[in-house]
């Protein structure tokens, strides 16, 4: 895959983009773009602000020398960094070796060179990560401190992720010193947040509430959606850990909200197809204006192109996929998480407007709340659920009742039936055991599903999918790629 993106980035330096409005006004046209970018960013209005990048490398791109080299290599950059965002670290790198190339400015190398180092360690290359963290400190800014700041934080990031995380925590707090000293008070969050992520994961609360705290100041200045919304998942997790779960809701809440008015996935990636629809578009008329006098190589080069665009539409196409799912493992993962730290859910309500009707509807339904609390009560109780040989039958006979009365009675004051009521309880943990209980993660599909009182993997696998949307098997493989 990665030389089939070669490729396209050859066939494009062959085949240079234009749409015809490259004229002497692309110069401001561009200014104009950039300016609409900084606007649309300052009010969140990220994948538009992308669009108008994409506008600007595309005119850039087929100016043929109207725009200059340091403006190109600053739209990749700010491209760079939405995709960053996104966490698309193979875009995000691409587009930063683009700029690299292409700028002289120090300080613009620098940016570049530190943004490589930690998207490489992010991507998990090691190698890249550590040559780029050798660029910074080749590199001398006009502000030292900079340069100070990103070498640290640049070493920090690959001891954290390559290393030890525990060797990566001084460094983060000489990154934060320098940061608050200069009073570069955006350059703080980032160790901000680590410095919380590291005392969150090693459970020492007083230290990660300090640094949360300091966090979500800082974090309100930058004003940066991102950001807050990273300090809010922080703040949540941190009252999961102490059981709040009214803080832990409210916390919850803000974070997708500030996720889906601000970062807004769905758009992001419409917004990527379509410049690249575009682009094979383009490519595809650029083809049927070629000449029939062409060798029968250039039409075999041509009919390559085709099939790296069509190929690169593709790759998109599956990481929609892709992050489609991360976003619902993500939504499961947290629901498990806060499933763990509730001792005692809260019972269900629900009532039948047609039992409502009937003359001993009153005296019944108090007689069902009563049954379908002890129900619940031994439903959920791990030595119940977890028994495959748990029936309405055993249901009955602890619960002092008899099946008819106990079907009726789930039936009508859940909507479910018996086996559906008693498999939520099943998912429910085998999510648990699957996001967040480490004892769990060596085992296969199999035994957790044996583990929570399923005879069939099958039956698992249709029960599981039907409570979360998704396998269990793709669960525990996002689920173990998250850890």
């Amino acid at each position: 895959m990665k030389n089939l993106i070669l490729t396209v980035i050859l066939v494009l330096i062959y085949f240079p983009l234009s749409d015809g409005r490259q004229t002497e006004g692309t110069g401001a046209t561009v200014d104009s773009l950039f300016r609409e970018y900084h606007f649309k960013m300052k009010h969140n209005n990220i994948p538009d602000a992308l669009n108008d990048i994409y506008h600007v490398i595309e005119m850039a791109e087929g100016s043929k020398g109207t725009v200059s080299e340091e403006k190109l290599a600053q739209a990749y950059l700010l491209a760079g960094n939405i995709h960053f965002t996104y966490s698309d670290y193979e875009g995000c790198i691409n587009y930063y070796k683009k700029g690299l190339k292409l700028t002289h400015s120090r300080e613009t190398r620098l940016k570049f060179a530190i943004r490589l180092s930690i998207s490489n360690c992010m991507y998990g290359n090691a190698d890249e990560t550590l040559r780029y963290s050798e660029m910074i400190k080749s590199l001398e800014p006009k502000v030292s401190k900079l340069k100070d700041y990103h070498s640290i934080i640049s070493r920090a990031f690959y001891l954290k992720r390559f290393d030890d995380h525990a060797k990566a925590i001084p460094l983060f707090r000489r990154a934060l010193h320098i940061a608050d000293s200069a009073g570069m008070v955006g350059y703080c969050n980032t160790p901000l947040s680590e410095l919380a992520e590291y005392y969150d994961e090693t459970d020492t609360p007083d230290s990660m509430l300090k640094y949360l705290n300091q966090y979500e100041v800082t974090s309100a200045n930058v004003r940066n959606p991102i950001i807050i919304a990273d300090c809010q998942r922080r703040y949540m997790r941190y009252y999961i850990k102490r059981g709040d779960r009214e803080r832990a809701l409210y916390y919850s809440n803000r974070y997708m909200e500030t996720m889906d008015s601000a970062v807004k996935i769905d758009r992001f990636i419409t917004t990527t197809s379509r410049v690249n629809s575009k682009r094979e578009a383009v490519a595809a008329e650029q083809i049927a204006d070629l000449k029939l006098t062409l060798s029968l190589h250039q039409i075999a080069l041509i009919a390559l192109t085709a099939l790296v665009i069509l190929a690169i539409c593709g790759v998109f196409v599956m990481r929609r996929i892709k992050g489609d799912k991360r976003a619902l493992f993500d939504r499961n993962k947290e629901l498990a998480m806060i499933e763990e730290a509730e001792n005692h859910p809260k019972s269900t309500e629900s009532t039948n407007p047609e039992t409502e009707q009937k003359t001993t509807a009153s005296h019944e339904n108090k007689e069902w709340d009563s049954l379908m609390s002890v129900v619940k009560d031994i439903c959920s109780d791990p030595k119940n659920y977890c028994n495959p040989d748990f029936s309405i039958n055993t249901l009955a006979s602890l619960s002092g009742s008899n099946t008819k009365y106990l079907s009726q009675a789930i039936n009508d004051t859940t909507g479910e039936n018996f086996r559906t009521y008693l498999n939520r309880f099943r998912i429910n943990e085998a999510r648990r055991r699957l996001a967040v209980d480490p004892e769990y993660k060596g085992l296969t599909i199999q035994s957790i599903g044996e583990s929570v009182g399923f005879r069939s993997v099958a039956n698992f696998n249709i029960a599981f999918k039907k409570l979360t949307g998704m396998t269990p098997s793709a669960f525990q493989k996002m689920s173990k790629g998250s850890l």
